[in-house]
């Protein structure tokens, strides 16, 4: 049957279409997988204009992921949400083409958790077991990822079997990212103090945690944590500020911020000019 975009996209609510969109927006600035495309570029030249490409194609698969979903809605409005997506694609594909759908998918999904675990696996053991030990080479450190990268393996199975709502799950790492996007984001264009960047983060996950507590956690009120987040920095910049002491920043970070700031810019006077405006700094 045909698919009805009408009565299932926008069926869903005004709360539930700007929940998604801010989840949509922030959260790629969290984004593990995103950051290693970008430090992986050749230049800032490369990555500036990668963005560009794979905000392209987030477009698209993002089409695709709604069209699954509105087509499992239409035909098939009694199932779990958590089915959805497989039944969606039964939905829209032939029976033979089935399979390769659902190997792409999960290609894709395996894709991107090599890249969570391995970035977990360096952050425990740079930022907290390599720290603790003052001096470690490079072959230990090495060893340490490996024993890191299994047993979070292990830790993501044991979860995969016992927490079986999917949907909750993904709004929580959603909710868990949309807690640290107001300090990426504000890094990029301002020197932030390292205290308040803490701060920010506490407070994304005091708003999260509050609303698993209270029972009162869904989609809707999923990115509580962004708000919260971003509250908390501003309140950290000012209590803080002047309160430690800093080494000095390097002109590498300075640069980074500079080239943002006038990136970002250089987007906002091309658009002005295609409207007929002008803009100067």
């Amino acid at each position: 049957g045909t698919v009805n975009f009408s009565q299932s996209i926008f069926a869903a609510g005004t709360t539930t279409f700007v929940s998604f969109l801010l989840i949509g927006a922030f959260f790629i600035f969290a984004s593990a997988d995103i950051w290693q495309r970008i430090f992986s570029a050749r230049s800032a030249k490369i990555a500036r204009n990668s963005i560009f490409l794979v905000t392209l194609l987030f477009v698209i698969f993002g089409f695709a992921l709604t069209l699954i979903g509105v087509a499992a809605h239409n035909h098939f409005p009694e199932i779990d949400p958590n089915e959805a997506f497989f039944w969606g694609l039964s939905a829209l594909l032939p029976a033979w083409l089935l399979g390769v759908g659902i190997v792409m998918v999960f290609a894709t999904v395996m894709s991107t958790i090599d890249t969570e675990v391995y970035l977990l696996a360096s952050s425990i053991a740079k930022d907290f077991i390599a720290r603790a030990r003052q001096e470690i080479s490079d072959i230990d450190l090495s060893e340490i990822i490996r024993v890191a990268m299994v047993l979070l393996v292990l830790v993501a199975m044991l979860i995969a079997i016992f927490v079986r709502d999917v949907v909750s799950t993904l709004f929580a790492i959603a909710s868990f990212g949309l807690s640290l996007a107001p300090a990426v984001i504000g890094s990029l264009l301002w020197r932030l103090k390292p205290k308040a960047v803490f701060f920010s983060m506490l407070g994304g996950l005091i708003a999260f945690f509050a609303l698993i507590i209270l029972g009162q956690f869904n989609p809707d009120n999923a990115v509580a944590s962004l708000p919260a987040a971003l509250i908390f920095l501003i309140i950290g910049q000012i209590i803080f500020k002047g309160s430690e002491l800093e080494a000095p920043e390097p002109e590498s970070a300075s640069a980074v911020r500079r080239d943002t700031r006038d990136f970002f810019f250089s987007l906002f006077r091309k658009k002005l000019a295609r409207w007929g405006g002008k803009i100067k700094m």
